[in-house]
């Protein structure tokens, strides 16, 4: 099973990695992460290589990276992908292809900006909460489309376990 999770920017997308990475079940991934760490490398941060190089490359090295975690693992896998990923066709086709399931952090433009606020290391954060919300309103169709499963805040808060995801799943 391959199983990708999204969601606006502050959604708790990576936060459920590291909670579902505690299962052993399946290997656990976070897009962003595995990008910084092998093509940011010499960078302090993922936003300082994403100013470096821009978002049209950044985009591009999230379906390269993509693709490679896929070949490597092949099967029982989890990436939680970053915010704007499935603003790009070519990840959403290859999602389908590799017969991929997605799971739509459902969670209000309003929490994910406070939490954002709090992070404090976000570029599109510089552009302001109208930017950010038509952001938030410009993806939303877009998550809410491709998934197999949109879980609400009370939802996600009762997930422990990849096996609470696949039971939601069937």
């Amino acid at each position: 099973m391959r199983l990708f999770i999204c969601g606006f920017s502050g959604s708790g997308k990576s936060t459920l990695g590291r909670v579902l990475a505690k299962s052993n079940d399946f290997q656990v991934l976070d897009l962003d992460e595995e990008i910084h760490e092998r093509m940011g490398a010499g960078h302090d941060t993922l936003e300082e290589y994403i100013e470096e190089i821009g978002i049209e490359e950044f985009r591009r090295d999230e379906e390269d990276m993509i693709r490679l975690l896929h070949q490597n693992f092949k099967d029982d896998y989890i990436i939680t992908l970053g915010g704007g990923a499935l603003e790009t066709q070519s990840v959403r086709d290859f999602i389908r292809e590799v017969d991929g399931k997605v799971i739509y952090l459902n969670v209000p433009f309003d929490d994910c900006y406070e939490r954002l606020k709090k992070d404090g290391g976000r570029p599109l954060m510089k552009k302001g909460r109208e930017f950010m919300q038509e952001k938030y309103d410009f993806r939303k169709p877009i998550f809410e489309e491709l998934s197999d499963l949109s879980l609400s805040v009370d939802q996600i808060d009762k997930v422990s376990a990849v096996s609470d995801l696949v039971s939601l799943l069937k």
